[in-house]
């Protein structure tokens, strides 16, 4: 059996008491069978609205990628900023980080080690 990936907007369900708040609410926007299509559209999705509901009235704590398996029972749950960089909104690498800051820090360490001398 195949999972299913579901983008989720994360909401945190607050009461009118002061310091209290509820546990997350999650509303689903998109879910697929195919995790590089429910990234791309995750990533369409913070890019066009950010970090609000569609309709533009309530912000949302996060955007998350929920991993499921048919039965129902959550795999995982990864955040936004787990998955891509959000000042550029590129897609991390596998290890968390954005792979066009490790390619520069490879090509500054590269520069600074010292020639040997013959």
């Amino acid at each position: 059996m195949t999972n299913i990936y579901d983008v989720l907007l994360k909401q945190q369900n607050y009461k009118p008491v002061i310091g209290y708040c509820g546990a997350a609410k999650y509303i689903c926007i998109f879910y697929d069978e195919d995790k590089e299509k429910a990234l791309s559209e995750m990533q369409k999705y913070v890019s066009k609205h950010g970090f609000v509901t569609p309709d533009g009235k309530y912000t949302v704590v996060d955007v998350v990628l929920r991993e499921r398996e048919p039965t129902g029972k959550v795999v995982s749950i990864t955040s936004y900023h787990k998955l891509f960089n959000h000042i550029t909104g590129k897609r991390k690498g596998a290890r968390g980080n954005d792979q066009s800051k490790n390619r520069l820090i490879r090509l500054q360490t590269r520069s600074a080690e010292p020639t040997p001398e013959s």
